[in-house]
């Protein structure tokens, strides 16, 4: 679609930048110049004075998070090489080059955004309003894509001038005298082409303007040279577009009156197209996009919104005042502009909340805290009247004296309160009063006094929380019980019985620090010292029994000290389930071992009779549980006792649901140290013991990491990935039943034939065929990495497949002479300089590290065949291509077999050179001559040195030299 393989490299290779430097994001607070790659994030809006950002190094997302840059003059941002910035002289060597610009808001400028000699620049999913001029120019770049963009109000919405290769698309341009201007501007210094626009595609916008598209594209005298290949469309292709038709096509083009060529044309055939075509002067849009109005079969109308409507605050909702909110709404035109008020509905008094703001459809707003409590609704109105909403009502209350608000209490039956200050029902005991005044089944207790329920005083921290659930206790109170007035460091400690497996959720802050335990176990720890800090969250898995947790309070000011929790215990409910096959399994700290779809890990073994064993499920964690000795654990599926400890070691007694049936088993054969790759996981065969009849496999991840070790007999499994040993063979090999999922991979298939001891290029890899067993009718193939190392060997059948990174190699059928085929899928190598080449029999060419022979020419059967050689001169591998036929080191593509023993290839090289014969004759260098080739881009040549002809000659000068002397 358009530069559609432009837009997806240069997103895809934007994205990835982005998605690497975010780990040391820069923050941007003012108006600066960037000038050393990275990822800069906008931290709060800005008002400038003049140009604002400058952009002048390479490789820079800039992300403004959503946040405003407001300015009245200059560029908003301006991205520029730093020597055209120093001197604006075009020189094409000077280009800034990827660089991405996303979701920021530019207002006013004379420029909003500004590229300036580019290549691969992207600005994506922000709004760029009011801008005096231009509100997103391009000029002298290449690769540049402009998508899903709002530009609002400007001269010129978006101008792009001098450009190669870009893409104009998903943007909203309104209001503006010219939506999307074309243009070529004179070069009177540096090298630039002098050219208006190529390869350019302006598609899927939307465009709301006194003229939506101006400059050469709406010129009819204009050159044809000074737009080449430039399109107001993309071809008709399925997809929702911008205006909500399911066809993508050309730009929807309407006028402020709406009365423009979308709003108006026929749509007969109801396919969101208008039937003719759109002719902006000299460009021609072949399907502009226009609303669906009457339904056709299977399609769905687009309804263009009417009406305003005020979709939040929502009828009966609540806020605090000094809230921040969001006003949201829907309807009316995106050109409008809106005033938003607030209304008393007691008093009816209407206070402003924002004037003459874009029709955006949300507005954030803070209510004042000075704001009476009461019922309000929003009103909005269109600020020419056009159309106007009330909202629903809604509620303002005091929240100055509320505890706290936004923690839900889930309903679960046998729930049990382990909050402070309550009675075991989630009310609170009175201020001043112990604890376990009321009888509270789950009491706190302070070491050596009584724990006492005090109020939250000004200054203290006190939400969220649910409706005042929950009170600060402290070690004692003044007489008045009005304000606490415990302090120095103590123990708060509550003691609970878990009738059953279960989750503890706890929201805990403290006065000054805290140190928060569980059984024993340290699993938060914090130094405020600067009175309190925000709640804190504590989140796991008990099993059924008693449990104990202790906060240790530190005072560091020595005034006051104080410790709030809301909390509570859910029991979950457990299936016992018979065992049939219990595996018992001796593990050290740190160790994990795989049972079923679960892994366990143990993480601590106390001396004080209890082990740390933490539980995934499916590479997803379950939770850390404290197991006594003697203790099982029931997790789903999983069931383990602790059956014996020593100082680093437990011994457990496992059971776990059987892995789940594959319905495409593969028999593999592996000997020891042999890797099998298996999905996302590589399968490694560690040892082999005859007289127990077991083997041990291990198993690592996608990136190397060892996932468990597997001690397995004959008919055990494991489920991740799906494996079965069925055969323990001779010679250190066992075999296996394997289910894989297998990785998807983007690749070029063909089928190649493959001799024993030789090598085959293939993608980034290499394979060899290193035995061949004629009676079992299979084949043993190694792939091997770039630098000679054996990545993975595979005992293959006739249809069974090997895989490795990228490249997967089937066995088609094994024939006689030591060679097999095979149907080998190789990753495709993309190449921005194809040189062409017109070879002949036994000619040499040099590509980079490797050289490349005719060998013959085919006729019959229209092939060739060509060998490879390295940098060395050993042969790599010969291959039988016939035209379209490709290989990948080099990567070369056949594309016409000639006359005169002669074939023609594209190479991916800069320079191909033609290689010199070894024979004696000395050859001038200054005479070497040049092989004719074109490029499809980047202007790449092919020189040579004399070849076959040079031979032929040095022949034909001996022979007359030997006449002479008969004669």
């Amino acid at each position: 679609m358009g530069n559609f393989g432009l837009f997806r490299g240069l997103t895809a290779a934007l994205l990835l930048l982005a998605l690497l430097q975010t780990v040391n994001a820069a923050t941007i607070t003012g108006c600066t110049q960037i000038q050393s790659p990275g990822y800069y994030e906008l931290a709060s809006d800005i008002t400038a004075s003049g140009t604002c950002i400058v952009i002048t190094s390479d490789h820079v997302t800039f992300d403004g998070k959503g946040h405003k840059i407001s300015g009245t003059t200059g560029d908003g941002i301006f991205v520029v090489s730093q020597t055209v910035y120093n001197d604006p002289v075009y020189n094409y060597t000077n280009v800034i080059k990827n660089v991405s610009i996303q979701n920021v808001v530019v207002e006013g400028f004379d420029v909003g955004i500004h590229i300036r000699g580019a290549q691969g620049v992207a600005v994506t999913k922000s709004e760029i309003l009011n801008s005096a001029s231009i509100g997103i120019h391009v000029e002298f770049s290449d690769n540049a894509l402009v998508y899903e963009n709002v530009v609002r109000n400007a001269d010129v919405g978006i101008k792009i001038a001098n450009s190669f290769a870009s893409d104009i698309a998903h943007n909203r341009v309104t209001g503006c005298n010219i939506g999307i201007y074309t243009a070529k501007y004179k070069v009177f210094y540096g090298d630039w082409p002098y050219i208006g626009l190529k390869n350019v595609y302006i598609y899927d916008n939307y465009l709301k303007n006194h003229q939506n598209i101006g400059g050469l594209a709406a010129n009819p005298a204009t050159d044809p040279g000074d737009l080449e290949n430039v399109n107001l469309f993309t071809q008709k292709t399925p997809g929702t577009n911008i205006i909500g038709g399911p066809y993508f096509g050309g730009n929807f083009y309407s006028t402020p009156s709406g009365n423009g060529y979308s709003d108006l044309c026929v749509d007969a055939d109801v396919d969101g197209l208008c039937d003719q075509p759109f002719n902006a002067g000299y460009l021609v849009d072949k399907y502009p996009l226009t609303y669906i109005t009457a339904a056709g079969p299977d399609v769905t109308p687009e309804l263009k919104p009417e009406k305003l409507v005020v979709v939040k605050p929502a009828e009966g909702e609540s806020f605090c005042a000094g809230d921040e909110i969001v006003i949201e709404w829907t309807g009316g035109d995106e050109d409008w502009r809106v005033d938003l008020s607030l209304v008393d509905t007691l008093s009816l008094a209407m206070t402003p909340i924002a004037s003459g703001i874009h029709n955006s459809g949300q507005y954030t707003w803070t209510i004042p805290a000075t704001l009476s409590p009461g019922t309000y609704q929003i009103y909005i109105q269109e600020i020419n009247q056009r159309d106007y909403a009330y909202g629903g009502k809604f509620f303002v209350i005091d929240c100055s004296q509320q505890a706290t608000k936004g923690i839900e209490v889930p309903e679960c039956e046998g729930i049990i309160d382990l909050s402070t200050g309550t009675t075991g029902n989630f009310i609170p005991d009175l201020y001043g009063a112990a604890e376990d005044s009321v009888n509270d089944p789950v009491d706190w207790e302070v070491e050596g006094m009584t724990a006492y329920v005090v109020p939250p005083y000004p200054g203290w921290y006190s939400g969220p929380e649910i409706d005042s659930i929950a009170n600060w206790i402290t070690p004692y109170t003044n007489q008045n019980h009005n304000y606490p007035q415990g302090y120095g460091d103590f123990k708060a400690t509550l003691k609970f019985t878990a009738p059953a497996n279960g989750n503890i959720t706890l929201y805990y802050t403290a006065d000054d620090g805290l140190d928060l335990y569980l059984d024993g176990n340290l699993v938060d720890s914090y130094k405020v010292y600067k009175g309190f800090t925000q709640l804190r969250k504590y989140e796991t898995n008990v099993i059924a029994g008693q449990h104990v947790i202790t906060a240790s309070v530190e005072d560091e000011h020595r005034v006051v000290s104080g410790f709030l929790a809301i909390g509570w215990f859910c029991p979950t409910e457990v299936v016992e389930k018979p065992c049939e096959r219990p595996q018992t399994v001796k593990l050290q700290v740190g160790e994990k071992y795989q049972c079923g779809d679960y892994v366990i890990s143990i993480e601590k073994v106390s001396t004080n009779g209890y082990a740390t064993v933490t539980v995934y499920e499916n590479g997803n964690l379950v939770g850390s549980y404290s197991v006594n000795l003697g203790q099982s654990l029931v997790v789903g599926g999983l069931t383990l006792t602790l059956k014996e400890m020593s100082e680093n070691t437990v011994v457990l007694e496992v059971c776990c649901e059987e892995a789940v049936a594959c319905e495409n088993l593969r028999e593999v054969e592996l000997k020891i140290g042999e890797k099998y790759q298996c999905g996302d996981y590589t399968i490694v065969l560690d040892n082999v013991d005859y007289p127990t009849q077991a083997v041990k496999v291990a198993v690592y991840d996608s990136s190397g990491n060892l996932l468990g070790i597997h001690q397995l007999s004959v008919g055990d499994s494991i489920s991740q990935p799906s494996l079965v040993l069925t055969d323990i063979t001779g010679d250190n090999s066992a075999k296996f039943k394997i289910c894989c999922e297998e990785l998807p991979i983007e690749c070029e298939e063909k089928d190649m034939r493959a001799v024993i001891g030789q090598k085959y290029p293939c993608g980034d890899y290499y394979f060899t065929m290193t035995g061949l067993n004629y009676a079992d009718q299979k084949v043993t193939i190694s792939i091997i990495d770039q630098s000679g190392n054996i990545l993975s060997t595979h005992t293959l059948g006739v249809g069974d497949t090997a895989v490795e990174g990228s490249i997967k190699i089937t066995l088609s059928q094994i024939t006689g002479d030591n060679s097999a085929l095979f149907t080998v899928c190789c990753e495709k190598v993309a190449c921005e300089t194809w040189t062409e080449v017109d070879a002949k029999i036994r000619e040499k060419y040099q590509c980079g590290e490797y050289t490349l022979t005719l060998n013959s020419v085919n006729y019959a059967n229209q092939s060739v065949e060509i060998s490879v050689y390295d940098s060395g001169g050993n042969l790599i591998a010969t291959h039988q291509l016939s035209v379209g036929d490709s290989i990948s080191q080099p990567s070369l593509v056949l594309t016409d077999i000639t006359g005169d023993n002669s074939a023609r290839f594209k190479v991916c090289c800069e320079k191909v050179s033609k290689v010199q014969p070894s024979y004696t004759t000395t050859i001038n260098p200054e005479e070497v001559t040049e092989v004719p080739a074109t490029t499809e881009k980047g202007g790449g040549e092919v020189s040579a040195t004399p070849g076959f002809e040079a031979l032929i000659a040095v022949a034909g000068l001996l022979g007359v030299g030997y006449l002479l002397r008969r004669k």
